[in-house]
């Protein structure tokens, strides 16, 4: 049996080994070591928590932002720095979206647009959180100003949606045309296009569609959707087993890791033999 102090301790060391290793894959900066830890909570449901954590990346990326302007750093530099800052806010905003509070996720929105004006994806994001709440009256409008303003491929993705919610599949599949035109890695634009184009009666154009979004997808969600999609088109999909492995290997290997050490670290004959040792010598 494992002694409480001992499990403590393997805990404490494991946790402290993660938290080194992710801290030297964020270059011991810390608004990407605090993003990390934010995330880290937000996949355990502890969502105030992650807001916060979110909210004081954005503090320090702020910060970093400020002594960049006053060192005269590189436009490149310190564009990178307001994207980063612009991500952080984003974040908190989405996190109070889905909890619900659209005001406080529609103004963290704004600020994200604010920190960098020139991400068209912010925009249409802070656009739906004010038809949301009220404070856009009129989303197809709103979109439509975007889509032809500033050719965003959100909006034309977000344009292409609603027109096929309203039976207008041409129109959709013209918009989505362009979003994927403007963004080929548009992973949710490719999954509708093959929607689109399957309605039509296109069954080559959708698992042409599905295949792009099979390769573009960047998380499980993506894939498992495009997965199901050709699968549906009973067209050859890839091994599904495979692709769920590799994204959960990808996004829980150092935490695997970690608990591997805390395994090796309580149950490893030599180590407990070291630990009684010690034990009888204090004694």
């Amino acid at each position: 049996m494992v002694r409480p102090w001992v499990g403590g301790l393997g805990i404490l060391l494991c946790g402290l080994a993660w938290l080194g290793v992710e801290a030297y894959r964020a270059d011991f900066e810390g608004g990407a070591v605090c993003d990390v830890l934010a995330r880290a909570s937000a996949a355990a449901s502890l969502e105030g928590i992650a807001v916060a954590l979110h909210l004081k990346a954005a503090d320090l990326y702020r910060a970093q932002v400020h002594a960049l302007r006053a060192e005269g750093a590189s436009r490149a530099e310190l564009r990178a720095t307001r994207y980063a800052l612009a991500d952080q806010v984003k974040a908190a905003g989405l996190i109070l979206w889905r909890q619900g509070e659209l005001r406080g996720a529609a103004h963290y929105l704004d600020a994200a647009v604010k920190a960098a004006p020139e991400r068209l994806d912010l925009k249409c994001l802070l656009i739906q959180a004010r038809v949301k709440t009220g404070e856009e009256p009129d989303l197809r409008l709103a979109l439509l100003r975007l889509a032809y303003r500033h050719d965003a491929a959100c909006a034309h993705y977000l344009l292409g949606r609603m027109f096929l919610e309203e039976g207008r599949s041409e129109e959709a599949a013209a918009y989505l045309e362009r979003a994927i035109q403007k963004a080929p890695g548009y992973t949710a634009a490719h999954l509708l296009l093959a929607e689109v184009r399957l309605r039509n009666g296109n069954r080559e154009g959708a698992v042409e569609s599905a295949g792009r979004a099979c390769e573009s997808a960047r998380n499980l969600r993506e894939m498992l959707a495009a997965h199901a999609l050709i699968q549906r088109l009973d067209s050859e999909a890839p091994a599904r087993a495979v692709f769920v492995a590799e994204a959960y290997w990808y996004a829980y290997r150092y935490v695997a890791l970690t608990v591997a050490a805390l395994l090796v670290f309580l149950f490893h004959p030599a180590i407990g033999k070291a630990l009684r040792r010690g034990d009888r010598i204090r004694h």
